[in-house]
C-alpha cells in the first residue's frame, strides 16, 4: 500500500542525502575496518555506525513531518523498511556493475553541477567547487566514484521498465489505490480492562527467568587503575625563549614558506561541453580572438569567466600544473574534467616575494617555540617508556610525576567516559590479571595512558531478586499478548456483527468512526496500524495492534471504502502518471530482487 511507498521514498531520500553527507564527514572513506558491520550485501558492508545514523535522521525526518514522537513499533517499522532499502540498492549495484553498466563523464558532469553546495550567485563555480572539496578533505575521485554508484543503480532501474505506456487498466488500479478514502472505527482497549490478574507468584517468576536468561546475563567486568597523562602536564612550567638573533638566522634561512608569498596568478577561464567546441574554442584564442567574445561563443551559459587571483594549492595538482607553467597572456591546452574541458588564459602573474623579518618574526617565533616543546614532549615519554621497562608500575610512576591514580570498574556494555575510549577498552581487556599496559595514546582523547588490572569479575547471571520488577514487566507483556490472541481468534474476518456482543460482555473498550486517506496519515493511528487498514476488505477487522508505550489495544473495523469515479481517475491520471510508473517498475524491481538474494550472500547484524 501507500504507506511503504512513501516510508520507502523517504529512506531512499535520506540515503541519497547521506552520501554527501557521510562522505565529507569522513564515515564512508575512513571506517575502523573493525567497526562492527550491520548488513552485509556480497562484497559490500555497512557499519552499524552508517546503519544507526540513517536511522536516526529517518526518525527525526518522521517526527517533524507527523509532528509527533515515533512509537517503538514504529521504530521497528521504519528500521525493517531502510534494512531493505540498503540491501536492495546493494544488490542493485552489484548486478548492475556486473552486467557492465559504466555512467559516462557527461552523466557524472551532469549529476555533480545538481549539487546546490557547489553554486555561487545560482551558477556552478569550478573554484568553490575544489575549495568546497577541500574544506571537507575530500577529493574530487572519492566524491565521483560515490556519484557513479547512483547513477549505475539508476541505469539499472530505468532498465527493467518494460514499456514506456503503463497499461490502462493498471494505471486505474494505482491511482484508486492512492487516493481511495476509508471509512473505520477504531477500538481501543486500554490494558487495565483486560482481564489480567495483576499479582505473579514465584514459581511463574522463576520461569520467566529461566526463558529470558540471555536478558540477563552481566557481562565479564574489569576493575582498572589507570593514569592520563596529558601535553600540557609534560609541558607545565617550561618557558621557552629565543633571540632575535637566532629568528634571523632562521628568517635567511632558504626554503622556510613562512617567509614568503607564494607565487600567485589571475587566471580566466571557460567550460565547455564537448571536445569539438574546445579545440575551436582554443584556436580562436590562440589567433588572438577576444576571451569574453570566445567564451560566449562556444560556451554561452557558462558565466564565472573570471576564475580570480589563485594559488598554486586552490586547485587539483593537474589543472594546477598547466596554469603555473604558462606565462603571462598564455592559453592552456584542452584540461579534461568530470564536469567538461576548461580552457585557462592567465592574465597577470604575481611572483614569488620575500616578506621583511619585522612582518615574520612573530610567527617565526610561534613556529621555533612549538618545535621546542614538541621535542621536549617527546622526550619526557620516551623517558616514561624507558622507566616502565625498567620495571617501574603506576604507583612508583604516579608518585615521581606527582599524579593521582583513578579506578574504574568497566564492562564491555558501559557507556561512560574513558572506558568507551576504544583504545583503553581494547588495552583493558586484553591484559590479564594484575598486568600492566605500556604506554598508549587513547584514539578519542588527546591524552596518554598506563592502565593496570586490579580484578576481573567474570560473567554470571543477575540474582533473581535484582530482576524482579523486569521479569514482573515481561511476565505481564505476555499476558497482554495472550489476551490479543484471544481477540484476535474471536474476530471472523468478514461481516461479523456479533464481535462487539462477545468484546462488549468481557472487555470495556472505546470506539470512534474515523475517515482516513490512504496518502495521509492520523495521529490515532500508528504507521503499521494504518498499513493494515488498507490491506483489509471492507467489512472487516485489522488484526490487534498492541501499543505499549501507550498501553492501549487498537482494533480497526473497515466500514467503508470510497473509490473515485472513472472521470475522476481520468482527472488524476495526468498528475499522478510519474507515480503510477514508478509503482508499476517497483513491481517489477521487487521480482528481480528476490531472485538478486539468491545470487548475492545478505548478512543482517541480529543485534540491529
Amino acid at each position: 500500500m501507500l504507506i511503504n511507498k512513501l516510508i520507502k521514498s523517504i529512506v531512499k531520500l535520506i540515503i541519497l542525502l547521506l552520501i554527501l553527507v557521510f562522505l565529507v564527514s569522513g564515515l564512508i572513506s575512513s571506517l575502523p575496518k573493525k567497526d562492527p558491520y550491520a548488513i552485509k550485501v556480497g562484497s559490500l558492508e555497512f557499519s552499524l555506525v552508517y546503519f544507526n545514523k540513517i536511522l536516526e535522521e529517518a526518525i527525526q525526518k518522521l517526527k517533524i513531518e507527523n509532528d509527533k514522537n515515533l512509537s517503538n513499533q514504529e521504530v521497528s517499522y521504519l528500521k525493517n523498511n531502510i534494512v531493505k532499502d540498503i540491501i536492495h540498492r546493494s544488490l542493485i549495484l552489484l548486478e548492475a556493475k556486473s552486467m557492465g553498466m559504466i555512467p559516462s563523464d557527461n552523466q557524472v558532469r551532469e549529476e555533480i553541477t545538481k549539487i546546490p553546495e557547489f553554486y555561487v550567485n545560482g551558477g556552478f563555480n569550478r573554484k568553490f567547487y575544489e575549495k568546497t572539496l577541500k574544506n571537507y578533505n575530500i577529493n574530487e575521485k572519492q566524491l565521483i566514484e560515490k556519484i557513479k554508484e547512483d547513477i549505475i543503480i539508476s541505469m539499472f532501474i530505468n532498465s527493467v521498465s518494460p514499456k514506456k505506456q503503463v497499461l490502462p487498466y493498471l494505471s486505474d488500479i494505482i491511482i484508486q489505490d492512492i487516493l481511495q478514502t476509508r471509512e473505520i472505527n477504531l477500538i481501543k482497549i486500554p490494558f487495565n480492562s483486560l482481564n489480567i490478574r495483576q499479582s505473579i507468584n514465584h514459581e511463574e517468576l522463576k520461569n520467566i527467568y529461566k526463558e529470558n536468561q540471555d536478558q540477563f546475563m552481566m557481562p565479564e567486568q574489569r576493575i582498572i587503575e589507570y593514569i592520563t597523562i596529558s601535553r600540557d602536564f609534560l609541558l607545565r612550567n617550561i618557558n621557552i625563549s629565543v633571540s632575535d638573533e637566532k629568528l634571523k638566522q632562521l628568517y635567511i634561512k632558504k626554503g622556510l614558506s613562512s617567509t614568503k608569498t607564494p607565487e600567485k596568478r589571475e587566471v580566466k577561464q571557460i567550460l565547455l561541453n564537448s571536445l569539438n567546441n574546445a579545440k575551436k574554442a582554443r584556436y580562436a584564442l590562440k589567433n588572438g580572438e577576444n576571451f569574453e567574445l570566445v567564451a560566449n561563443k562556444y560556451a554561452s551559459k557558462f558565466k564565472e569567466i573570471n576564475l580570480g587571483v589563485i594559488l598554486y594549492k586552490d586547485l587539483d595538482k593537474n589543472i594546477s600544473d598547466q596554469i603555473f607553467r604558462l606565462k603571462r597572456g598564455e592559453i592552456s591546452e584542452v584540461i579534461k574534467t568530470p564536469l567538461g574541458f576548461y580552457i585557462f588564459k592567465v592574465v597577470n602573474i604575481i611572483p614569488e616575494q620575500k616578506k621583511s623579518f619585522e612582518s615574520v618574526k612573530k610567527v617565526l617565533k610561534e613556529k621555533y617555540i612549538e618545535q621546542a616543546l614538541s621535542k621536549i614532549y617527546f622526550a619526557k615519554i620516551q623517558n616514561i617508556k624507558d622507566k616502565i621497562d625498567e620495571g617501574k608500575n603506576i604507583k612508583n610512576l604516579s608518585k615521581e610525576l606527582e599524579l593521582k591514580t583513578n579506578v574504574i570498574k568497566i564492562s564491555l556494555k558501559q557507556e561512560k567516559n574513558i572506558d568507551r575510549d576504544p583504545t583503553f577498552i581494547k588495552t583493558a581487556f586484553s591484559l590479564p590479571l594484575g598486568g600492566e599496559s605500556k604506554v598508549f595514546s587513547m584514539k578519542d582523547r588527546d591524552e596518554l595512558c598506563i592502565l593496570k588490572v586490579k580484578a576481573i569479575i567474570p560473567e554470571k547471571m543477575q540474582d533473581l531478586e535484582d530482576v524482579k520488577p523486569l521479569l514482573k514487566k515481561i511476565w505481564y507483556n505476555k499476558q497482554v499478548k495472550l489476551e490479543v490472541d484471544n481477540i484476535k481468534s474471536s474476530i471472523n474476518k468478514v461481516g461479523d456483527t456479533s464481535f462487539y456482543k462477545r468484546l462488549s460482555s468481557s472487555i470495556k473498550f472505546q470506539s470512534n468512526i474515523l475517515t482516513l486517506s490512504s496518502n495521509q496519515f492520523s495521529e490515532d493511528i500508528p504507521l503499521p496500524l494504518h498499513k493494515m487498514i488498507f490491506e483489509e476488505g471492507e467489512n472487516s477487522y485489522t488484526e490487534p495492534y498492541i501499543d505499549y508505550s501507550k498501553r492501549i489495544i487498537l482494533i480497526a473495523e473497515i466500514k467503508k471504502i470510497s473509490l473515485l469515479s472513472q472521470d475522476q481517475v481520468e482527472k488524476y491520471k495526468s498528475v499522478y502518471e510519474p507515480n503510477v510508473k514508478y509503482i508499476e517498475q517497483q513491481l517489477i524491481l521487487e521480482d528481480i530482487i528476490k531472485n538478486l538474494q539468491k545470487k548475492y550472500k545478505v548478512i543482517i547484524n541480529p543485534h540491529i
